[in-house]
């Protein structure tokens, strides 16, 4: 990739983490962060970002697929996995007990430790 052409992941990642800030703006976010991920693949943070953006937004199957696609290409990342797993579990809580007053309005809690996930910076 040349500078120009990682330019628009770059632009649209940025974007995603700002977006995903708000939480009304998080349809916003998740949509920028994905198409980041779809230009540069290789954005292990977009992809993450994406998935739990609509994650938090309750669309559990969404959420899912994006986090099994990140694992496609980045089988070794662990928050991936954990964010997976997470879901994984609430989708089989959800199954055996009825809804709550804590859930969303579609009937899934959010994830507590879900946000913006940013690589260290390097030493």
């Amino acid at each position: 990739m040349t500078a120009d052409s990682t330019a628009a992941p770059r632009t649209l990642f940025l974007l995603g983490l700002y977006l995903g800030e708000e939480r009304p703006r998080l349809a916003d976010a998740a949509a920028a962060l994905e198409a980041a991920w779809r230009l540069d693949p290789a954005n292990v943070q977009a992809i993450y970002n994406a998935a739990v953006a609509v994650h938090q937004m309750g669309d559990m199957s969404g959420a899912e697929r994006l986090y099994r696609e990140g694992l496609t290409v980045h089988p070794q990342e662990i928050n991936l996995r954990d964010a997976l797993v997470t879901l994984l579990m609430q989708l089989e809580r959800r199954r055996r007990k009825p809804a709550s007053p804590q859930t969303t309005a579609r009937g899934y809690t959010t994830p507590r430790a879900a946000g913006i996930y940013r690589q260290p910076a390097e030493q």
